[in-house]
């Protein structure tokens, strides 16, 4: 009898208003259920997962990098100034370094601030003397680029060019 009351009820011109009605009402509950569960999450209430994401978390690290950046363009600020402090000293004691290196096919010359001695490289032909090559290169740093070189030492190193 029970079964017979239920296929009069889904034959009857009620039942569309019934299934109707049911459904509305389970898209009003759960469109609800949604909105009051991003209220809670956003308003921080939902313990599962207060821990995982804050606002406040985000700009505080930002805040924190901010701080770190801070501090290294100080740190900076710091080592540009020394090292410009040194250019000034090593300009003062060597005014000339800047028209170093001295160079050309058969030599190249430089000044070693840590030894505080000119380094010269030379690179002579086999018919090339040695000694001329020098005596060039020390004509034109005392004449042309006026280095007093008689208060340093040139340490002399020699290349010969192989003949391929």
């Amino acid at each position: 009898m029970n079964q017979n009351l239920f296929q009069r009820f889904l034959t009857s011109k009620v039942f569309p208003y019934v299934a109707g009605g049911l459904i509305l009402l389970l898209i009003v509950l759960t469109f609800v259920s949604y909105r009051s569960k991003n209220q809670s999450i956003s308003n921080g209430q939902n313990s599962g997962l207060s821990g995982l994401f804050k606002l406040s978390d985000l700009f505080g690290s930002q805040n924190r990098q901010v701080a770190d950046v801070q501090q290294t363009i100080k740190d900076q600020l710091i080592v540009n100034q020394e090292l410009a402090n040194w250019e000034k000293k090593v300009a003062g004691r060597y005014p000339w370094r800047k028209k170093l290196p001295l160079t050309s096919d058969k030599y190249f010359i430089y000044f070693d601030l840590t030894k505080k001695s000119f380094i010269g490289r030379l690179y002579p032909d086999n018919d090339d003397l040695i000694e001329q090559i020098k005596a060039d290169a020390i004509r034109i740093l005392k004449k042309e680029k006026g280095i007093p070189l008689e208060t340093f030492t040139v340490d002399w190193d020699v290349y010969p060019k192989s003949n391929l």
